[in-house]
Formats: structure tokens, C-alpha cells, sequence
């Protein structure tokens, strides 16, 4: 299994992180062209080798208009990442990102999420960083990505709304329920950019006595020159002997049987948004032969305190149950296939050495409607291609 650690050892903000990912091997080019497919012109994206305390590192510059920058929303950026052309995991996690920065200055500003004006973060650097850094990991292939405990520096910052204490009140919202630790630095070691890519990306510090082998190093430079420390960030490619396919979960349930059906929807689509593995319903009979349901969610370490905190705000509930399970799933990948209706993406799943096609909903639901056919009919028609016909 492909790992990454993000050794922020001076901290992390999201130039640093997409520098480190180029320094690892993200082409420059592939970056620029994956970053096209965002609407998002006026810009120009450079990196070039400088060295901190005489060890080499990438340095991310990015050019553009600061004044003729427009003040985006939440709702603006969704748009924005919900119509480009990336692949669906990219689209996913940098949702995702923009929700965890959206939700912590919402705390902060006591303001609601769609209400919400990004300033510093709305600007195109920003975007870039973050979203760069997204498709960066994705193009290593990096299937679980570690951190050692955050680093959060003193002193003060300028922003948009004046002068800030570090760490700024965003990092540390974002920053709830994850390891951190302070050190004397004078400056803003973690920025709330940083701070979104370890919440999104990270499965949490990486564990004690973690045995990997080591296949690449690369830093990413920021803008400060510390006499104290190089001011890089440190990401490390590896691979570990750990089964992908087992892992530990944490399943979080709660019975309901006063609340309209008709926001379990709304709640499912929070609960994914904030990282949850799976979610479902079982229908009950609950006391004084009321019919209600238990509602289940899958989840780990890393976002169980997310996962309570929407279901207490969420739904009617006034308790939960937790408990650790072990969870194992089949290897799968989405893979593009060749079919009469042209080329389409399907999972594929792999049991007992034996490569099945499982066609998606989405898929056959379109396919559906444009040739007039049963969905059914779609779906066996699509699961007996064979898999030779599958990209890999």
C-alpha cells in the first residue's frame, strides 16, 4: 500500500504542501493542465529551487491581479469545483476542503455556511494551493496519508479583517480533535489552508513503530526565513505491508422515531460531506409500538467527533452509541470500458482472484434515458461485457 507522511516539522500551508508534492514528482505540466480544468483564468503558476539552511526545496509562485479579484462565496466555489472536469475523487475532497474552511469561519464569524464571503482564502492563490495539492496526492496514488502532531506558531498575522493572533481562529477551528502542539515561532506556522489539506487528506499522526519503505522525499519552501529551523515542508513517500483491505472503524447509531423522514436525506449527504464511510437505515419498532428507524453510520477516528456533533444538530437525537468493528471490503476500482453506448466508467471488484464488473447507477440511469431502454435491461447488459474490454 501506497502511503504519504506530511512531516511539518515548520508547519504547513498550502504553497508549501503543493511545493513538496512537485518536489516528490507531480509534473508541473500535469498539474497546470488538471488546474485548467477549473474555471479559473488570470493566473500563472511557476516553481523554481531555492535552499533553506542549505537543503534544496520548490518554491510555488503564483502571479495574478490581486486587485481585480472578486469576492467568492462558499456557494461560488462550490459551483466552480461542481462544473470543472476533474476526476470524481478530486471533486470530492476538495469539496470537502472548501466545507471544512467554510464551516470553521461560519463558527467563527457566527454566521451560516452559505453566507459565508472567503477573502484571503477566496483569492486564486489559495484556490490554487488547495486544490493543487489535492491533485497532487491523487497523482502519487497515495492511499492513506499520514502527519506527525500540527505545529502551531505565536506572535500576529495581517489578514483581510485586520491583525490576527497566531495560530489564526480558523486553523485552530479546523484544527479541533487533532493532535497539535505550540512552539515559540513568531509567525504563523500552520495557515488555515494547511490546516483544510490535513483535516481533509489526513488519516490522523502516524502510528508508533510504522514500518514502511521509504521511495521518495520532497520539500516545499515558504515565504519566511527562520533562523531557528529551515522553513520546508517535508512529504514522504512510501509503502507499507498494511492490508488496504482491513482496517478499523467506529460504527456511530442512534434509534428515531420523532422526527419528518424527510430530512434523512439532507442528513446523509452532511454525514458523507464530513467523511463518513457508509451510511443506512433499519426500520424499528421502538417503545410504545412506535415505528422508527436506526440510523448507522460508519465512520473512524479522525472524523468521529464530526460525525456526533451532526448528528446531535442535525436530527432529533438526544444520544448515541459507539463502538469499534473491524472492516474488510474487496478491492475495487472505477475503470473506463468500452460498450456499444460508447465508453462508460463502471467498478470493477475483484473475489477470489475473479475480476466483476458491477455497473453504477448513475451510469445506467443516463444510459436509460438517452436510448430509451429498461434499467434493468441496462444493467445486465453492462455487467456481461467482458472484462477484457475494461482500461487499466
Amino acid at each position: 500500500m501506497k502511503i504519504a507522511i506530511i512531516d511539518c516539522f515548520a508547519g504547513i500551508s498550502g504553497d508549501m504542501t503543493l511545493g513538496a508534492l512537485i518536489d516528490c514528482g507531480v509534473p508541473l505540466k500535469y498539474l497546470i493542465e488538471q488546474l485548467k480544468l477549473i474555471d479559473l483564468p488570470g493566473y500563472v503558476l511557476r516553481v523554481h529551487k531555492i535552499k533553506k539552511h542549505h537543503i534544496s526545496a520548490s518554491k510555488i509562485e503564483i502571479d495574478f491581479d490581486v486587485k481585480n479579484q472578486p469576492e467568492r462565496t462558499y456557494k461560488n466555489i462550490v459551483k466552480m469545483i461542481e462544473c470543472s472536469k476533474l476526476s470524481q475523487d478530486i471533486i470530492l475532497n476538495s469539496l470537502r476542503a472548501f466545507r471544512i474552511l467554510g464551516e470553521a469561519e461560519a463558527q467563527i464569524h457566527e454566521s451560516q455556511l452559505e453566507n459565508i464571503h472567503f477573502h484571503e482564502i477566496g483569492a486564486i492563490d489559495s484556490i490554487v494551493d488547495l486544490m493543487g495539492s489535492i491533485i497532487g496526492f491523487s497523482y502519487l496514488g497515495a492511499e492513506k496519508i499520514y502527519t506527525i502532531p500540527i505545529p502551531l506558531g505565536t506572535g500576529f498575522t495581517k489578514t483581510e479583517h485586520g491583525v490576527m493572533p497566531v495560530p489564526s481562529p480558523a486553523a485552530l477551528e479546523i484544527l479541533k480533535d487533532y493532535p497539535v502542539v505550540h512552539r515559540d515561532s513568531e509567525y504563523e506556522m500552520t495557515t488555515p489552508t494547511g490546516a483544510t489539506l490535513v483535516k481533509t487528506l489526513s488519516q490522523g499522526i502516524i502510528p508508533e513503530n510504522f514500518v514502511y519503505v521509504l521511495e521518495r522525499q520532497g520539500y516545499g519552501a515558504g515565504s519566511i526565513d527562520s533562523p531557528k529551523w529551515p522553513n520546508l515542508l517535508r512529504i514522504i513517500i512510501g509503502k507499507s505491508a498494511d492490508n488496504k483491505y482491513s482496517s478499523k472503524a467506529i460504527i456511530v447509531e442512534t434509534n428515531i422515531d420523532d422526527m419528518n423522514n424527510e430530512i434523512f436525506p439532507y442528513v446523509f449527504e452532511k454525514l458523507y460531506q464530513a467523511g463518513a464511510k457508509d451510511v443506512f437505515l433499519t426500520p424499528l419498532i421502538m417503545k410504545k409500538g412506535r415505528p422508527g428507524s436506526k440510523l448507522s453510520v460508519i465512520t473512524d477516528e479522525i472524523t468521529l467527533s464530526t460525525i456526533e456533533t451532526i448528528l446531535f444538530s442535525e436530527t432529533t437525537t438526544i444520544g448515541l452509541r459507539k463502538y469499534a468493528v473491524d472492516r474488510r471490503i474487496l478491492p475495487r476500482e472505477i475503470v473506463p470500458i468500452n460498450s456499444r453506448f460508447g465508453k462508460i466508467k463502471v467498478k470493477t471488484i475483484t473475489l477470489n482472484g475473479k475480476r466483476i464488473i458491477r455497473p453504477e447507477y448513475e451510469q445506467c440511469k443516463e444510459i436509460a434515458l438517452k436510448f430509451n431502454m429498461s434499467i434493468m435491461d441496462v444493467y445486465h447488459e453492462i455487467g456481461n461485457i467482458k472484462i477484457e474490454n475494461c482500461e487499466t
